[in-house]
């Protein structure tokens, strides 16, 4: 078996703002979202979700005080 050199996965924003839009809409107008920013995303550029589901969620999760305050520097924390 070879192991693995580098895993690349690409993320389609339209799609992940399409399932959010749903998402929101499926739930009542009192239900807010927090969308959790893991570290960088597995690479998949944490700032760039973060923005495209900003105006889908009330605020963000994060594992560390060290990423929140990275949130906060890219003025996407709420």
């Amino acid at each position: 078996m070879r192991p693995y050199t580098r895993v690349y996965a690409t993320v389609n924003l339209d799609a992940v703002v399409s399932n959010m839009k749903a998402m929101k809409e499926s739930l009542p107008a009192s239900t807010a979202i927090i969308g959790v920013v893991k570290a960088d995303g597995y690479g998949h550029g944490s700032v760039p979700v973060a923005r495209a589901i900003d105006p889908y969620v009330k605020g963000y999760g994060v594992a560390t005080v060290t990423k929140g305050l990275s949130c906060a520097a890219t003025a996407y924390a709420r």
